[in-house]
């Protein structure tokens, strides 16, 4: 019963931010086990192989997730979304501190080996703006811009995790 209400709960929760392009239709959005799976394997990407680290400290990422395509006839796929990463560190004092940080579009190429989705590879893109346009379909192009929300709310989320892991207490 308690499994039952955690999973009515999540169900009628939305992570995912829904667009405000009026043009766009409107997609129902399935929250399945996959796309939870999908979701956690994009931020141990991107903490992998993204996020910067200067400070010898621990890396935490998090993403907006914009949309994929996959090619016709072929087992690529291509995921479309804002990444945010944030390093914390512990000084010599014992506090934890932020270190580098990175954000910005981001494309991940995966690949569907055996019913499941490998990442493979990623294209992120420093300020040049026409390289984004080509890279990204026209139906996101209005998501590129900063946005302080989107920031806040990463920034939020990445904040919680880091403090769970590393204050006294309430780590590992």
């Amino acid at each position: 019963m308690l499994i039952a209400g955690f999973w009515i709960a999540f169900r009628n929760t939305e992570r995912v931010e829904k667009p405000v392009n009026s043009d766009e239709p409107e997609l129902e959005e399935d929250v399945s086990i996959e796309s939870m799976a999908l979701d956690q394997e994009i931020r141990n990407y991107l903490t992998e192989y993204y996020g910067p680290i200067g400070f010898d400290g621990r890396v935490y990422c998090d993403h907006e997730f914009f949309g994929s395509e996959k090619k016709d006839g072929d087992q690529t796929i291509s995921y479309y979304l804002w990444a945010f990463c944030q390093e914390y560190y512990i000084d010599q004092e014992g506090e934890v501190k932020k270190g580098m940080q990175l954000s910005g579009p981001v494309v991940i190429t995966g690949q569907i080996v055996d019913g499941k989705v490998v990442l493979l590879s990623h294209q992120s893109f420093e300020e040049d703006s026409e390289e984004v346009i080509e890279a990204f379909p026209q139906i996101y192009h209005y998501r590129l811009a900063e946005n302080e929300e989107r920031e806040a709310r990463l920034t939020r989320a990445i904040q919680n995790r880091a403090d769970r892991d590393l204050l006294p207490g309430l780590g590992k």
